[in-house]
């Protein structure tokens, strides 16, 4: 699904977002991040979002599944990630990708952080 039909034609959306926006369930993906991280995955699931208010919100959310090699090298305590974006008032936001690097026993949750901002995502299959 293209964005470009889901907000105003005058605000361009960036290529990473529109990829995101495109991919499916099922589709083997490769991450590449501004930081040098890279990693393939598969995706689980793709959700975009749209706010009703405030009505300029839109959020697009691909959750990318890996393996348990890739998860100990980009440091999570889980088998996935999500890679992330929003748009508000003030235009999109990059393209990021959030982890878990350890889980807290007494809060009963691993508290998510950026891993980095996301350069290029492309299918791979």
């Amino acid at each position: 699904m293209s964005l470009q039909c889901l907000i105003p034609s005058a605000v361009a959306v960036p290529d990473v977002i529109n990829t995101l926006a495109s991919l499916e369930d099922g589709d083997e993906v490769r991450v590449e991040l501004k930081n040098g991280i890279e990693f393939d995955g598969v995706v689980e699931c793709t959700d975009v979002m749209l706010h009703v208010r405030p009505k300029h919100h839109r959020e697009v959310t691909v959750t990318v599944a890996i393996d348990e090699d890739t998860a100990k090298r980009i440091d999570t305590v889980y088998h996935s990630v999500p890679v992330s974006a929003y748009r508000k008032r003030s235009g999109w936001t990059n393209a990021t990708v959030s982890h878990q690097p350890e889980y807290d026993e007494e809060k009963g949750r691993a508290p998510y952080e950026t891993l980095g901002v996301v350069d290029e995502i492309e299918r791979i299959d």
